[in-house]
């Protein structure tokens, strides 16, 4: 099933971040085991629902389904259903039965998760410098040798977005990232 951007729920995510995403989600192993921090509406794992069901993965969606400080105006735009219409789109996309939702902080989940035990791990919850950088400190161990550590909105400007490429290029260092063409998505694979 091919979807377009239309198709997709509300969010961020423009029609390069999906290419770049799908990229990523194509290199993952069979039956791997992906996390994305931030989730949202759903945007962002409806456009990879294809490879998702066809590469048999399992999906750690974190976040706390009431926003970020300073941006909570776009939470009561979703009558306070954020969550509700996260689970509506994943069963939209047919993907319900492949992720497994943690409500709570992204710092606080992180403590349950075993060290190396993913191949992609996608960073895109609260967009500060302090939040980066913690989501990177305490999610770069979980990753896998060979797996992927990644993000959204690395270059994006303003909105508050700054903090982003801050904690990145500090954590990891702006030579050992890509960023894809027309996409605010960087990676950084672990050797």
């Amino acid at each position: 099933m091919t979807t377009t951007a239309n198709d997709l729920p509300d969010g961020w995510f423009s029609p390069g971040d999906v290419a770049a995403y799908a990229s990523l989600y194509e290199q993952v192993p069979v039956r791997s085991r992906v996390a994305e921090l931030g989730v949202w509406q759903g945007r962002s794992l409806c456009s990879v629902a294809h490879l998702i069901l066809a590469r048999n993965l399992q999906v750690h969606a974190v976040d706390t389904f009431r926003g970020t400080p300073g941006e909570l105006d776009i939470v009561h735009d979703c009558d306070g259903k954020l969550r509700q219409r996260f689970e509506a789109n994943l069963a939209r996309f047919g993907i319900s039965n492949h992720v497994v939702v943690h409500v709570g902080s992204t710092a606080r989940v992180a403590q349950d998760m075993a060290a190396g035990s993913f191949d992609l791990i996608f960073i895109d919850a609260d967009h500060s410098y302090e939040a980066v950088f913690a989501d990177i400190t305490a999610w770069l161990p979980k990753v896998k040798a060979g797996g992927v550590l990644c993000g959204h909105d690395y270059n994006r400007p303003g909105h508050g977005h700054a903090g982003v490429k801050q904690a990145v290029d500090e954590l990891i260092g702006s030579d050992k990232i890509t960023v894809f063409p027309d996409s605010l998505i960087w990676a950084h694979w672990i050797r």
